[in-house]
Formats: structure tokens, C-alpha cells, sequence
């Protein structure tokens, strides 16, 4: 194999992943989070550890009082640099070395929870889906190419076309957490494929998931069709918004 450059710091590597060693152990790990929301709170981890209720695996109390439309979330990175660098390149310059390496952990974290949990994986991968006239100008959809990297490696199939978007909506970026769900209300409809949610297990993939708006919309039309249980899967999740 010849050599490539590590993504972060540009030294040659000769090793599949385009990541240094080195590069590679300080990436942002997401740290042990909401199992059902995904996001990580110090103060909440830290109180449950003073009071020796600490488990990885826990519920948040947003998510006890009102827990989201889809099941469980999980992401392998915190939203901070270098993989909000990376992210971005592969969104914004068809930074397709990025894509690959960020699948390839996508996919490690995706097989590796549910060996864990002794739990089945999901029935169908649903990407969340760009607006046309999005997809037009980006010229791909970055979370159709997450879960077509997951696919291939598990045989789970992907549906294209369960969820819709039927309107272009404004960016998300800048937007605090009530504009965020404000501005995705409405903009998903059941696709042509949503009979083969009915009373099935299956994973929403995104690229980064901030306020969870985007995956709470899709979520609810998934659950408004029968959907049995929906897990979320992201690169990276923010914790600060």
C-alpha cells in the first residue's frame, strides 16, 4: 500500500486509516453520555459519580421528564477540532479521504455497541435526507455516504426513501435549540419505503447531531408509521450549544 498523509497532521502513515498513531489516540471521544439523548453533561456525570450511582449506560433527566422520539443516540466523537475540521472539509470540499476515515470509525462504534449491549442491530439504515435543491448544489449527501459505509460492512440494508424532505429550510447553524425546532417542524414526510418501518428496529444516521431537532423531526414521522425502535447514529455529537 503505498503511503498516504495523516489527516491532522499531514506526516506520512502507512497504515490503513489516514491517522497517525499519534493524531488517532488524541481525537475528542465522545465521553460516556445519555444513553437515550447522547449528550454528555460533566455536572451530571460528575454528581452520579459523588453519589455512586455512576453507569455508562444511564438516562439523563431531561430525557426521564421528556424523552425524545427515537430511542437511543450515539455518537463516537465530540463536535470539536480536528473532527469538526473533518466533517466539514468532507461536507463543504468533497473531502472524501475524510468520509472514509470517518465511516471507518462510524462503523467500529456502530458493530462494537450492540456486541456489547448483546443486542440486534437495526433492521434498515435511514440517512437523514438532504433537500433537492441541497443535494444539487453539494452534489452528494454526506449521511447517505455514512450509511452506505455501514451497509456494506453489515449487510443491513439502506432505505433511500422512507423519510423525505419536502422543504427547504433555512441552515441550522447559529440557531439556538428552540429556533433549531421551530425551523425543522414539517419539513419531513413519509417516503415511498415507510410500510417497511412498521413495527421494525431501526438507525437514523447523521454526520452531527447538535440539539437533536433534525433526528427528533425524522423521528416523529418514523414513529407516526409504526416504527418499533428507533436508534440514532452520528460522528459527532455536540455537547455545547
Amino acid at each position: 500500500m503505498p503511503a498516504q498523509h495523516c489527516l491532522c497532521c499531514r506526516t506520512p502513515v502507512n497504515r490503513s486509516l489516514a491517522l497517525c498513531e499519534a493524531c488517532e489516540a488524541d481525537l475528542p471521544w465522545q465521553p460516556p453520555s445519555c444513553s437515550q439523548c447522547g449528550l454528555w453533561r460533566a455536572e451530571v456525570v460528575s454528581q452520579r459519580r459523588l453519589n455512586n450511582d455512576y453507569n455508562p449506560q444511564f438516562t439523563c433527566m431531561n430525557c426521564q421528564h421528556l424523552p425524545p422520539s427515537f430511542d437511543y443516540c450515539s455518537s463516537v466523537f465530540a463536535y470539536e477540532s480536528p473532527i469538526s475540521t473533518m466533517i466539514k472539509r468532507f461536507k463543504e470540499h468533497a473531502g472524501f479521504h475524510e468520509a472514509r476515515c470517518l465511516g471507518d470509525f462510524l462503523h467500529a462504534s456502530f458493530r462494537q455497541s450492540y456486541v456489547e449491549q448483546e443486542s440486534a442491530a437495526p433492521d434498515f439504515l435511514l440517512p437523514v435526507p438532504l433537500h433537492s435543491a441541497r443535494l444539487r448544489k453539494r452534489g452528494f449527501n454526506q449521511s447517505a455516504m455514512l450509511a452506505n459505509s455501514i451497509s456494506k460492512r453489515s449487510a443491513i440494508p439502506v432505505l433511500w426513501h422512507a423519510c423525505n424532505r419536502r422543504a427547504s429550510t433555512h441552515t441550522q447553524r447559529g440557531l439556538n435549540a428552540a429556533e433549531r425546532r421551530e425551523n425543522m417542524r414539517s419539513v419531513f414526510v413519509a417516503g415511498s419505503q415507510i410500510t417497511q418501518i412498521s413495527r421494525r428496529h431501526v438507525a437514523i444516521i447523521d454526520d452531527v447531531v447538535t440539539t437533536t431537532a433534525t433526528v427528533s423531526a425524522m423521528a416523529d414521522i418514523l414513529k407516526s408509521h409504526g416504527a418499533a425502535r428507533i436508534d440514532v447514529w452520528c460522528v459527532a455529537r455536540a455537547n455545547s450549544f
